[in-house]
């Protein structure tokens, strides 16, 4: 009585752990389906007991009458064989000798018992006496043994002794047609003599026939082990029974549901022992719709239990998914407003309380809509401020001395030196007018990897012409990274290069080499710069590193490097990108910068000019 209240309150508990769907699918396992089981699985097996219980009783009422009906002729035609046995006149037909045929005629035609039993019994198919006495001569039903019905197994049985011998006899009817018969042989004996005479008395198949077809259940008979002399399935006469019978068992008896020459069928067989013999006869009586009509009910009744389980669970998954879609409708709206998106939905449907918590979620929504606008007005003019500083350091940058006077003056000296005859000092002035050239062209705009790498490449060359030898260069660009079509800062790279110059290679005597590599990693453009110079310490990498990561914007000179290249990465592009540098004391150095592999500039200022506001 404690244990209950206890149950209840876990399973209580467990219930409001679990979504309201599932709740609901609970709640009609437990007040639905199992009661409905449970009624409709006793329901099935007290059905399935009736119905068999049933066609078990008609069975065995219809195995009963069968042996009746076979009692009866047995004994009718047991009691023929006595009086023919018991027969003085049939006695001195057997045992006179006669002179010639016409006298064993005469005397076969005025004995009349086997005819009068033959004529008057409609049980009796053929009524034959066969005789050892060589005097006689064939006349109607008296026939002599001949060297082909000593061959019978019959005959053979029959010799053996004088008692009743039942089995199935295999003769030839008038149309010269095999047939099997249930068959009375026996063994009469002729007084004063050792001659003998076979009686063979057969019941004829459509007397049994019109006596046993009345029911609509199969009906098969045979004697001791002998092929079938009567089956309600006229071709199956003469062949053998389709299920396994212990012959030694005195009184040999079965019910039940088996396979019956391959059909599965409900089977009754009984024994019976006709009076005055050991012979034993099989009654078989087969239902093979038994099984069928029981599996037919039982499918009825799995309907009728299946259609109370469909209706009620129809409509509680209809309920369920309505329901359950309003609540996800609230649930989604509502983690909406908790990371941010304030722009919910304006039409909840239905009428109850749902739509109640509902208007109060967009009251408050609208409240925050309206703190947060004063907020987002503030972040925008210190974002403007900060954006303005940016312009002014990038100008600095660019912009430090008049470039188009510069551009002038340097191409008058490098058609000096060419017309001197110095054409390297005319290289190096070429290589410092394309740098400044690109400068002025990219302005303030995004620019092309192309470009890009072009103004690198320009960088370097004066760097190995200032070097010699002392420098070497490697450009690669994996073949799907598009440089032209690809768009980039301006000055991005070529910072992270100088800084390779000077920190790295500026004090190597010789062997100083700079790979820069473009390739494609998962979702990221990835340029590696690469240098076998001095690299940097542990100690100065972590703090560099955790300079990168800082937030704020670096200032004075050293803005101009890592530093600065890393914040306008992060700025531009997001935060997911930036710098990764590894470096080894005395080995060298390896700058990786991250970008955007897609990257649609105009649309991603509009997109991320909230996302790097500082708090």
């Amino acid at each position: 009585m404690v244990q209950a209240p206890k149950r209840f309150k876990l399973l209580k508990n467990y219930l409001a752990k679990v979504e309201i769907k599932k709740q609901l699918y609970i709640v009609y396992l437990i007040a639905c389906i199992l009661p409905i089981l449970i009624i409709g699985i006793f329901l099935l097996i007290n059905t399935k007991n009736l119905v068999l219980n049933q066609h078990y009783s008609q069975a065995s009422a219809d195995n009963t009458r069968v042996r009746s009906i076979l009692l009866d002729t047995s004994i009718s035609l047991t009691n023929m064989s006595d009086n023919l046995f018991q027969d003085d006149a049939l006695q001195r037909v057997l045992s006179a000798e006669y002179p010639t045929a016409e006298d064993s005629y005469a005397a076969c035609r005025r004995y009349s018992l086997l005819d009068y039993f033959a004529a008057n019994y409609t049980e009796i198919s053929a009524m034959y006496l066969y005789y050892n006495n060589k005097t006689m001569h064939d006349y109607g039903r008296f026939k002599a043994i001949t060297p082909e019905i000593m061959a019978t197994d019959w005959y053979q049985k029959a010799v053996s002794s004088y008692g009743y011998h039942w089995m199935t006899a295999t003769r030839e009817d008038v149309f010269q047609n095999s047939v099997s018969e249930l068959a009375l042989i026996r063994k009469i004996p002729v007084h004063g003599s050792r001659d003998f005479a076979i009686l063979f008395i057969s019941v004829s198949n459509n007397y049994l026939k019109s006596r046993i077809n009345t029911s609509p259940l199969v009906t098969e008979a045979t004697v001791n082990d002998n092929p079938l002399f009567y089956s309600s399935l006229r071709d199956n006469i003469g062949g053998k029974l389709g299920f396994e019978i212990d012959y030694e068992q005195q009184y040999f008896t079965y019910e039940g549901i088996g396979r019956y020459h391959g059909e599965q069928a409900l089977m009754h067989i009984s024994t019976l022992a006709p009076i005055k013999s050991r012979d034993k006869l099989y009654i078989v009586t087969l239902d093979y719709e038994a099984v069928s009509n029981t599996t037919r009910i039982i499918r009825i009744c799995l309907a009728i239990v299946f259609v109370s389980l469909l209706v009620p669970l129809i409509m509680v998954y209809l309920f369920s998914k309505t329901f359950s879609r309003r609540i996800k409708t609230l649930r989604e709206e509502m983690h909406k407003v908790s990371i941010g998106q304030l722009d919910i939905i304006d039409d909840f449907n239905g009428n109850d309380e749902l739509v109640d918590l509902y208007r109060d979620l967009k009251v408050m929504i609208e409240a925050i809509k309206s703190r947060d606008e004063e907020i987002y007005k503030e972040k925008i003019a210190r974002q403007q401020l900060i954006n303005h500083q940016q312009e002014m350091q990038f100008e600095m940058l660019a912009s430090q001395i008049n470039p188009h006077f510069l551009f002038n003056t340097l191409e008058t000296i490098r058609m000096k030196a060419h017309c001197a005859g110095d054409e390297e000092v005319a290289t190096g002035i070429k290589l410092l007018g394309k740098s400044m050239r690109h400068v002025l062209k990219i302005r303030g705009k995004v620019t092309s990897l192309k470009s890009e790498l072009e103004y690198i490449a320009v960088y370097l060359d004066i760097q190995k012409l200032r070097f010699k030898d002392r420098i070497n260069y490697e450009i690669q660009v994996s073949p799907e990274i598009d440089t032209e079509a690809y768009k980039i800062l301006p000055l991005l790279l070529q910072p992270i290069v100088e800084n390779a110059f000077i920190h790295g290679l500026e004090s190597i005597e010789s062997g100083g080499f700079i790979h820069i590599q473009i390739a494609r990693e998962k979702d990221y453009l990835v340029v590696s710069v690469t240098d076998n110079g001095a690299g940097i310490s542990e100690k100065e990498l972590n703090a560099l590193m955790e300079r990168l990561n800082c937030d704020e914007m670096p200032s004075g000179e050293k803005s101009m490097g890592l530093l600065n290249i890393s914040q306008r990465i992060k700025l531009f592009y997001g935060k997911d990108y930036g710098l990764d540098i590894e470096s080894t004391l005395g080995k060298g150095t390896c700058v990786r910068v991250r970008l955007p592999l897609h990257f649609n500039h105009e649309e991603q200022i509009s997109q991320t000019f909230f996302a790097h506001i500082p708090e």
